[in-house]
């Protein structure tokens, strides 16, 4: 059974760099029709999220002066403004003069929690194998926590644009490296307010052990994820 102290160190492990600061010019690589997003390089690729979703922004942002991420964002919400599912694409590529690649560890056994579930087994996404994993979490508070980080600025972008999402949430991520030597990252979010499932958190405590009930609404989650979206890769 994996503990506090080691769930930490698993979420680590997807990132060869953390956060730092935001607001650098997208590059012209990645382009937006409506709400079909296009790459031409690392990946190239065709993102389409379901017809629910609306394209709200993107940014990009240094990673700790050793990488380069790009974010984009979609939400699907109700009439209030209030995000019911919210969907990240980011692009990430560590930094010319700096040395590194992306590599992970992937389990060889699945590894959950109450609030956790990493998967052994790759999930093909336009025919390409991705690392995946689920995790309910406060996000206010994971950004509060780390605010030059990705999270804080998302909702920063959020807030800006006058959308209102939940503190407590639940995530589907999947995860891959691309690219010569593996010097670039793809990484696909979804997220659910627990609240839209009739959850709430404190039902998904961290530290933990295993629980039929996290696991049966995470599958359900992890399927919505991937009913949300289709993806095309023009090029490997």
């Amino acid at each position: 059974m994996i503990r506090p102290v080691t769930l930490t160190a698993l979420f680590l492990f997807f990132f060869a760099a953390q956060s730092c600061t935001k607001n650098i010019a997208v590059a012209d690589s990645r382009s937006i029709d409506g709400i079909v997003l296009t790459s031409t390089i690392d990946p190239a690729l065709t993102f389409r999220p379901s017809k629910e979703f609306q394209f709200v922004g993107d940014f990009t942002m240094t990673l700790k002066d050793t990488a380069l991420a790009e974010r984009h964002h979609w939400v699907a919400t109700n009439d209030n403004n209030q995000i019911q599912k919210l969907l990240i694409v980011q692009f990430e590529r560590f930094l010319d003069d700096v040395e590194g690649e992306y590599s992970f560890s992937v389990p060889s056994s699945e590894i959950s929690g109450s609030n956790y579930k990493f998967s052994p087994t790759p999930v093909s996404l336009g025919g390409i194998g991705f690392i995946h994993n689920t995790w309910a979490l406060d996000h206010a508070a994971n950004a509060s926590e780390r605010p030059a980080m990705e999270a804080a600025a998302t909702l920063a972008l959020l807030k800006e644009k006058g959308y209102l999402i939940d503190d407590e949430l639940i995530m589907s991520r999947f995860v891959q490296s691309f690219g010569e030597n593996n010097r670039h990252e793809l990484i696909i979010f979804y997220f659910e307010p627990l609240s839209s499932g009739g959850k709430f958190l404190k039902e998904f405590p961290d530290g933990g052990p295993p629980s039929a009930a996290y696991d049966t609404y995470s599958d359900a989650v992890t399927t919505r994820s991937l009913d949300a979206f289709e993806i095309v890769f023009t090029a490997k």
